[in-house]
């Protein structure tokens, strides 16, 4: 106005001129304003913050996973998977489909499905797979993972494993692998695999592939077990054929602590956990978990001592039992194999106490040697075969 007024000049060209640069300028800069304004929206909606871990879908481009790390008026930054950072422009992210995994609660449930064969129970394929997930380290305890039948197909039955992570604790990649890893691991004690496609001929009686023979199963179990890694095949073989099955509903309590105790159990499917007790403690602490192929309960058979531990079922389990009997019909045939066990389970103790400062089992001086002289000692007053048949567990040992 003063311009035109007072200095009688015409303001067409600048109003022009500026006009020309204003639509420039707005289309150069477009795209940092449809940022700007979407930043605006996305601030005032939360529909994530830092910290959370996100999914976005769109159609033109795969989905995009990680945790946001910051949040600008421009853009986000997500940490993804592998570990790199993504910056994505909040005008994408604005017309995008997005998944927060750590809302309305920091926890998020997963699934994964396998297929096992039609010739396997589904009430054991159920307790294999729910202990395999259980044992997983990163899934929640709280809700508890699920095992569902999803499908049946020409390969097999198909089972849906439902379980909860924290993704800010456990990336959903991570905690797959993990419970997969723990699922394989279970099965292979089983004796399990996979379904898959098969087309077979059969000239003679079909083998049955997928459950193992129960004895040839026993012998296998028996082999794989350092205690009886000094045992010959028929021994090996004997002792299969005297281990008695047994079958324990989740909740079920095995073993307690302080009860007398002869025998030792190998767990064969299912999972257990293992509580200590003390005068100081209100309530039993959880201090470990026995998976497929381990065994427990050895030092009462061994000893003749009281159980030192509770063990309960976490899940529905199969386990076989060792009764003194079993063990001692090998000792009288063959007593030098008290020798081997003893220095076996003596390096397990002095093991276990050094990572975990637990209870002393044995008292002893702290070599494993001198564990295994006391524990020979316990075995011969408990088996009356060895009072005479051996000598120390190792001649060299000065403190013998």
């Amino acid at each position: 106005a003063i311009m035109s007024i007072v200095f009688n000049k015409s303001l067409t060209g600048v109003w022009a001129t500026s006009g020309i640069l204003g639509i420039f300028l707005g289309f150069a800069l477009r795209n940092m304003i449809a940022d700007i304004f979407a930043g605006i929206a996305l601030n005032v909606d939360q529909p994530f913050k830092i910290g959370d871990w996100i999914i976005l879908f769109h159609r033109s481009i795969n989905p995009k996973k990680g945790c946001v790390t910051e949040i600008t008026w421009r853009s986000t930054r997500l940490r993804s998977l592998d570990n790199t950072l993504t910056i994505i422009p909040n005008s994408i992210i604005s017309s995008m489909i997005l998944t927060n995994l750590s809302k309305p609660e920091p926890k998020s449930r997963f699934e994964l499905d396998i297929q096992l064969d039609f010739n396997v129970p589904v009430e054991r394929a159920f307790r294999i797979l729910l202990a395999g997930v259980k044992s997983a380290k990163g899934p929640l305890e709280e809700p508890p993972p699920k095992i569902l039948i999803k499908d049946v197909t020409d390969s097999g039955i198909s089972y849906l494993i439902q379980y909860w992570l924290e993704p800010a604790e456990v990336s959903p990649k991570k905690g797959r692998n993990r419970v997969l890893s723990s699922i394989m691991e279970h099965l292979h004690h089983a004796g399990l695999t996979p379904a898959h496609e098969k087309h077979d001929v059969f000239l003679a009686k079909i083998p049955n592939r997928h459950q193992l023979d129960k004895r040839l199963d026993r012998t296998s179990v028996l082999e794989r077990m350092e205690i009886f890694s000094s045992l010959e095949e028929p021994e090996l073989a004997a002792l299969a054929e005297k281990m008695t099955e047994h079958f324990f509903n989740s909740g079920d309590a095995i073993v307690r602590k302080g009860e007398p105790g002869s025998s030792m159990y190998i767990l064969m499917e299912g999972l257990m956990q293992v509580f200590s007790t003390s005068a100081a403690a209100a309530s039993p602490k959880l201090v470990d978990f026995i998976r497929p192929g381990e065994f427990f309960g050895e030092m009462s058979l061994l000893t003749g001592e009281p159980r030192i531990a509770t063990v309960i079922a976490a899940t529905d389990a199969v386990a076989f039992e060792i009764g003194k009997e079993d063990l001692n019909s090998l000792l009288v045939s063959r007593p030098e194999i008290a020798v081997h066990i003893a220095q076996i389970i003596a390096a397990r103790v002095a093991q276990v106490e050094m990572m975990k400062g637990g209870t002393v089992i044995l008292k002893a001086d702290d070599t494993s040697n001198s564990l295994a002289d006391t524990l020979l000692d316990k075995m011969k007053n408990l088996f009356s075969c060895l009072r005479n048949a051996v000598g120390p567990s190792n001649p060299q040992n000065p403190n013998t």
